[in-house]
């Protein structure tokens, strides 16, 4: 069966082999036929790729060609395009102005040979936004009052436009007004006053959209101003005549202004009366006064004209009668001419510190107020108040100098002309006497009296608070305090108890004045507080005979405080404790000679607590042990 079933798989293998030839020939007849056929295909490939590589670069280079043109066309289009959008808002610019903003547009388009702007035309386009700008410079130097850069930049303007040919009249008239400002400026400087007034207010009101004009006519207020002032000091020197001319041209210019006409009038009829007065005719001059005077209801001056009549020697008339004739015994500009008076005298009494002069015309002021109007009434009041406030500030200044007498007599004065004011009063007394006392701490301080010194600092404190005298007090209190506790603590050194309290119960009325040095004071207290007790406690013992503690509780206090009587009582404790030691070494000597050695022996442990160091304690020791050896020899030999 074996023989049989071996060769049945010798067989199967050789057919299994036969197979596996047959299978490799095919495959080797299929890869050559395959291979055969790729390259055929390859051949066929690489033929029609050339002839597609060919066709597709001719068709690249016909689009290239194609798109160049186009885009070479399209470049031009939209610089083109370009050139237009900047212009356009380059002129979108200058209608609003933006000249600036206008040239940047216009520098930005760029001409070229084929189409686009004209370089002419750009640099025309450029220059028209210069000019616009220069001109607009030139406008704003003009509302300025600088007519000189307002100039400059106007010719820089009319220079571009000239280039093209081109002179707007605007800027022509821009120039015409810089060159008008220009003179009247001069004229001003010149001293000519009238014709630069004239020139001003010719520009101030011409009908024209021009720049400058709200400047002229601020520059003719303030002529018109200085000119007024002017005709004001001429009246305050007596120059009448220079005075009536300056009004005279003011009313020539201003004719719709009747008060210059007025003014004018007025101030040549007191020309004339000074110059009848100087004359010595006193009855034309009185006519000339009352023809000026009736003219006080349109101005001001009257009360001017009054005082340089009333004040003339010349008019031997009582000062009264004299008003009375001038205003009339019914006009209203009588009282008016009384109130002002009241309130010029009241105001020389306050500038010359007459207070009760001052409180005077003040209140008569006040009663002639009431029938003026509001306006007089609240004058009156303010000059009572710059009265009371002004006697105020004196008392503070006298009181500053230390001259607290001056002080105090004007705040009577204060509340005699003011009793309503109490509390001003009171306040003005309360700083009085703080300084009083300032005063005092002041000098105990620089003797070195602190403490008298702190007691002033704070009766000054109490009348008038000052953070400054406050800290000044803390100071003083920190400084006691410390001085108290110095001695105190002498005090205790000495062992003085009652002393050294007191001086620690005067320290702590500082502490509330020095709460920074609380936790020291209570670390200072304790610490005497402990010091008195053991020092009490050691003589206590000492005196009890108990040595050992009154040792220990001077030796604790002796920590604390160094004191001379603490030492002597030290030293009688250890003195106190050495005799006592020798006398036991010496009754244990005793005993022992005598041959007691137990009474011996007790009296030696007696002493060892009273010095376990002693040298006597050795030798006695010695002595004892070598008698009771003996004795113990000499007993066993007996026996």
């Amino acid at each position: 069966k074996f023989q049989s079933l071996k060769s049945q798989i010798d067989r199967q293998g050789q057919e299994l082999r036969e197979l596996s030839e047959q299978m490799e020939i095919l495959a080797r007849e299929s890869l050559t036929q395959v291979g055969s056929e790729v390259h055929t295909l390859r051949g066929k490939f690489q033929k029609y790729k050339r002839r597609g590589v060919i066709w597709a670069i001719g068709m690249v280079l016909w689009g290239v060609l194609l798109l160049g043109s186009f885009g070479f066309v399209t470049y031009f289009l939209q610089q083109e395009l370009k050139n237009q959008h900047l212009v356009a808002s380059g002129n979108i610019a200058l209608a609003v102005q933006d000249y600036q903003g206008a040239e940047n547009y216009f520098r930005q388009t760029k001409p070229n040979w084929l189409i686009g702007i004209a370089e002419d035309e750009r640099n025309r386009l450029i220059a028209l936004a210069q000019a616009g700008k220069h001109i607009e410079m030139g406008n704003q130097y003009l509302s300025d009052g600088r007519h000189d850069l307002a100039a400059k930049e106007y010719k820089l303007a009319l220079n571009l436009f000239g280039k093209y040919h081109l002179v707007p009249d605007h800027v022509k008239k821009r120039i015409h007004r810089v060159e008008d400002f220009a003179k009247a400026q001069k004229l001003s400087a010149q001293g000519k006053l009238f014709l630069a007034l004239q020139l001003y207010n010719k520009i101030g009101q011409e009908k024209t959209d021009l720049p400058g004009s709200l400047y002229a006519r601020a520059m003719s207020a303030l002529l018109t101003e200085r000119l007024k002032t002017m005709a004001q000091e001429k009246i305050q020197k007596g120059h009448w005549i220079r005075a009536f001319e300056i009004y005279s041209q003011l009313a020539k210019i201003y004719p719709e202004k009747k008060l210059y006409q007025d003014l004018a009038n007025q101030t040549e009829e007191m020309d004339l009366a000074m110059k009848a007065l100087k004359n010595g005719d006193s009855t034309k001059a009185l006519q000339h006064f009352n023809r000026a005077g009736n003219l006080a209801s349109l101005n001001p001056l009257f009360s001017i004209i009054l005082e340089s009549l009333i004040n003339y020697q010349n008019i031997s008339v009582s000062k009264e009668a004299l008003v009375t004739s001038l205003l009339g015994k019914d006009s209203p500009l009588l009282k008016r001419w009384k109130f002002e008076r009241m309130i010029f005298e009241g105001q020389k009494a306050l500038d010359k510190q007459k207070w009760k002069q001052g409180v005077h015309f003040f209140q008569q002021a006040l009663q002639l107020a009431s029938g003026l109007g509001k306006k007089e009434v609240k004058i009156a009041k303010n000059g009572m108040d710059k009265l009371k406030k002004g006697l105020q500030r004196e008392v503070l200044y006298q009181i500053k100098i230390e001259s607290l007498k001056k002080a105090r007599e004007l705040a009577e004065t204060y509340f005699l002309l003011f009793p309503n004011e109490e509390n001003d009063y009171q306040e003005l007394n309360k700083k009085i006497k703080a300084q009083e006392y300032m005063v005092h701490a002041r000098k105990e301080e620089n003797i070195s009296h602190f403490e008298q010194a702190f007691e002033y600092y704070r009766k000054a404190q109490f009348y008038e608070e000052s953070e400054q005298r406050a800290e000044k007090i803390q100071f003083l209190a920190s400084l006691l305090l410390k001085k108290e506790i110095e001695k105190g603590e002498q005090a205790l050194s000495k062992l003085k108890f009652l002393k050294a309290s007191a001086h620690f119960d005067r320290a702590k009325r500082y502490l509330s004045f020095a709460s920074s040095l609380q936790n020291y004071f209570e670390e200072v207290q304790t610490k005497a507080q402990n010091f008195q007790k053991w020092v009490q406690k050691s003589q206590e013992y000492f005196q009890a005979g108990n040595l050992k503690k009154a040792y220990f509780f001077a030796e604790r206090a002796k920590q604390l405080y160094f004191s001379e009587p603490l030492v002597n009582l030290k030293a009688k404790i250890l003195e106190k404790i050495n005799q006592d030691y020798l006398k036991l070494v010496k009754m244990a000597e005793t005993l022992l000679d005598q041959g007691n050695w137990e009474a011996a022996k007790e009296a030696l442990l007696a002493a060892q607590v009273i010095k376990p160091k002693g040298e006597e304690l050795g030798k006695l020791k010695d002595k004892l042990y070598r008698s009771m050896i003996s004795k113990y020899f000499n007993k066993k030999e007996n026996e």
